[in-house]
This record gives structure tokens, C-alpha cells and sequence, in this order.
């Protein structure tokens, strides 16, 4: 993952650029004065960000393919700022592991021509033992389990990823 920089827009640009940066996250510019995250991929270019916007999650943060197991964890942790059902958070649950389960299924297309050995093979091994960790979790919950229970018991499955 690069590393994440914290700036302070100058009032003047050194180098003819049109306008100000935009932010990846409002799209808003980037005004002087106002500090912003800079982060950037060996290809791919660079990214920028208000402070005020937040700073960059790690599906952000990676051009591979966990960059979509980090989304579906982060999904699954943004149900929490609202109030949820039961049945909401076993669905967004439900579908991580699905997209968890998705990517593992790569990473073993990608190890079957190695002879179903290296390092795609155990990252197969690991996320799919994470899916089933994130799908037992949302089998553990019923009616009665309180709703600091259901978000303890997430968080504690989310938080056993691999990487």
C-alpha cells in the first residue's frame, strides 16, 4: 500500500496546471489553504483528498485484488453508523463472503497454474477460511442477541482478515 501524505495547498502553483486538485472523494476542488491527503500508485497515478473528507480506506489504498475484500468489509462496518436490522446486517454479511469467496475462487484459478502451490494458494486457503469465518458469523445471530452482541460479533469476525 503507498504511503499516505498530509499537505497544505499553497496559495500560488509552482507549475503551470489547470485549476486546483480535485478530490477523489467529493470531486470538489482542492482550494489553497485548505489541507489535503496525497497518495500515489507506482501506475496509476496520484490521489487526493479534503482532510475534512476523510483519510483514504484501505480498499483505496491498493490496486489488487483485495482491494474488493477490503470493500466488502468496510460495507459491512458502515452498517453500524445506523441503526440495522438483523436481517440487514446477515445480508451485508451474506454478500461479503460471497465477494470474499469470489476473489479466493481467482486466487485459486491462479494457483492451479503453479501446480496448486505458492502464494496464491495460500491466499485461497486464507480468504476462503475468512468467508467461512464471516458467514458463520452471520449464522450465530437470532432475535434475541442484542444489537451491541450482533456488532461485537462482527466486528470480532472482520477483524480475524488475513492481510
Amino acid at each position: 500500500m503507498p504511503k499516505v501524505y498530509t499537505y497544505k495547498t499553497q496559495e500560488r502553483r509552482k507549475h503551470a496546471d489547470k485549476g486546483y486538485y480535485r478530490c477523489s472523494a467529493c470531486g470538489q476542488d482542492i482550494l489553497p489553504g485548505q489541507e489535503r491527503y496525497e497518495w500515489s500508485f507506482r501506475f496509476g497515478g496520484t490521489y487526493r483528498r479534503h482532510v475534512t473528507c476523510g483519510f483514504p480506506r484501505p480498499s483505496e489504498l491498493t490496486q489488487s485484488k483485495m482491494a474488493q475484500v477490503y470493500a466488502a468489509t468496510e460495507a459491512v462496518e458502515d452498517l453500524f453508523k445506523e441503526d440495522v436490522t438483523l436481517e440487514e446486517v446477515q445480508e451485508a454479511l451474506n454478500t461479503a463472503a460471497e465477494e470474499i469467496e469470489q476473489v479466493a475462487s481467482e486466487y485459486e484459478e491462479a494457483a492451479q497454474n503453479f501446480g496448486q502451490s505458492g502464494e496464491n494458494q495460500e491466499r485461497y486457503e486464507a480468504l476462503d477460511s475468512y468467508a467461512d469465518t464471516i458467514r458463520s458469523a452471520a449464522d450465530s445471530f437470532d432475535e434475541e442477541t442484542s444489537q451491541e452482541d450482533i456488532e461485537s460479533g462482527v466486528q470480532e469476525a472482520i477483524s480475524e482478515c488475513p492481510y
